[in-house]
């Protein structure tokens, strides 16, 4: 006898669910689809190379590029791309269950769609970078933490090694996740949720001790990190003074070079000009001057002692400078991906693979990316809709709201420290982020299930009315001077 299995309500209720999730995460990838391949940046080459030849980046954390192997098979980019994509849409209709105690397909994919066509964050999931992963960050440890919403065992164990695994995929993220799990101790002071958001945290200081123990013999979380903050100090002045007065007197190898500085940080890493590369006479330093990290350490820790005031407000000034900088700048500037990246993916991808990356409109110098005014003008009227919600007896009654609210303004401005601040202030250091405040204005509305409140009132479509102002606002040609490129 033929029996016929129904699905149960459960069931039934997850399959539009996942359809809308991943639906939603094909919306993201839409840049990547207009560049007829994943977009890529010159340090998604260390990655790459991780990827083929399994050594560790002595300038990255081990992470990001297994993290690709995982996906690309050495067939395809596009793997990679697709679990970004599909990862940061479930994140979104996660985070609409937690502050509006449900998500909707409909609601989720009109709210994905603004996203996507106003922030951005399609740019960042359609890149293959760890920048993708800074909002994972917010995202995650706030579900761990401040979540209400019935959540099983799998899922908060899948949410602690996606968190940790995006915390220990770039040095930066170590502040902001901090940062959040600070946020999570004073909203909801609960030992539980202390520790469950602090476990990514923890996880991934363990995975950097014990992957630079084994890559470098050293059980430290960054094994070079004091070559940039001495990047960033002396070229705010203050470690350059402290190797005027020091030098000869300490023998430090890089006094030989101190009539150069100061110079740009990205100068001081990167250049061939760099004194961490080459010596006074140009010759090229043994081991591309990786033996230098305990003198600069050395160096970085004097200037603190004994210039704290001079260095607090060089960060102060560099946070707050990064806190403005949200556009995509020249992230997408093909000049630095010609020659050996090809070369790289041809030996990880193969020929095909290649020839598509070389055919993409990244490589062909005709990607059209939006002016950076524009990603500022729509962050600009978001924050000033997102004050405006908080000042609405509604909205201030949502505590989970609240609370997602506190971790967006907290993670947004840990960011631009850990960057600006630490690094020096970049376009896309800002924007890898900044789209979390757009999210947060979006959830401001009342919850879906909301009595009189069509699709025509929710969330997503206040949203997209009000950032129509943004758009117009943002759409400037800065390198022209012109006005706005709309009209009322």
């Amino acid at each position: 006898m033929n029996r016929t299995i129904h699905p149960t309500p459960d069931e039934k209720a997850r399959r539009p669910a996942w359809v809308a999730v991943i639906a939603g995460g094909a919306i993201l990838t839409w840049p990547a689809v207009l560049n007829s391949y994943p977009l890529l940046f010159i340090d998604s080459v260390s990655y790459l190379l991780h990827s083929l030849t399994g050594q560790h980046p002595w300038d990255k954390t081990a992470v990001y590029g297994p993290l690709l192997s995982l996906f690309h098979w050495r067939i395809s980019l596009w793997g990679g791309i697709a679990a970004q994509a599909v990862l940061l849409s479930w994140l979104i209709w996660r985070i609409q269950r937690a502050t509006a105690g449900e998500a909707r397909p409909g609601r989720h994919l009109v709210l994905v769609g603004v996203l996507g066509l106003t922030t951005t964050a399609p740019w960042f999931v359609s890149l293959a970078l760890p920048d993708m992963l800074s909002a994972v960050v917010v995202l995650v440890i706030f579900l761990l933490g401040c979540e209400r919403h019935p959540r099983g065992h799998a899922a908060t164990a899948f949410l602690v090694v996606i968190g940790a695994l995006a915390v220990a995929s770039h040095l930066s993220h170590l502040g902001i996740a901090g940062a959040i799990v600070v946020v999570v101790a004073v909203m909801r002071r609960a030992v539980r949720s202390i520790l469950v958001a602090a476990a990514p945290v923890l996880l991934a200081c363990l995975g950097l001790l014990t992957a630079n123990l084994l890559a470098f013999e050293r059980p430290v979380l960054s094994a070079h990190g004091s070559f940039f903050l001495l990047a960033r100090l002396q070229a705010d002045g203050p470690a350059t003074e402290t190797m005027r007065r020091h030098c000869p007197s300490r023998g430090w190898t890089l006094c030989d070079r101190v009539d150069a500085l100061p110079m740009s940080a990205d100068a001081f890493l990167w250049s061939e000009a760099s004194p961490i590369l080459r010596d006074a006479s140009g010759a090229p330093r043994p081991r591309n001057g990786l033996p230098l990290v305990g003198e600069a350490n050395e160096i970085a820790r004097l200037t603190l002692r004994e210039m704290p005031l001079a260095v607090a407000g060089a960060m102060a000034t560099n946070a707050l400078r990064q806190t403005v900088r949200v556009g995509l700048g020249d992230t997408f500037d093909p000049s630095d991906l010609r020659g050996g990246v090809a070369v790289v993916i041809a030996d990880l991808l193969g020929d095909m693979e290649r020839r598509r990356f070389e055919g993409g409109a990244q490589m062909r110098g005709t990607l059209v990316t939006p002016p950076d005014g524009f990603f500022f003008g729509v962050l600009a009227v978001a924050a000033v809709a997102l004050v405006v919600a908080l000042l609405r007896p509604a909205t201030r009654r949502r505590a989970d709201w609240l609370a997602f609210v506190a971790c967006v303004i907290v993670g947004f401005a840990a960011n631009a420290f850990m960057t600006g601040a630490l690094s020096g202030p970049h376009d896309r250091y800002g924007a890898r982020i900044a789209w979390i405040v757009v999210l947060a204005a979006g959830l401001a509305a009342d919850p879906p299930n909301h009595p009189r409140r069509g699709i025509a009132r929710s969330t997503s479509a206040r949203l997209a009315s009000v950032l129509a102002i943004g758009i117009c606002l943002g759409m400037v040609d800065s390198t022209q001077g012109a006005g706005p490129a709309c009209v009322f």
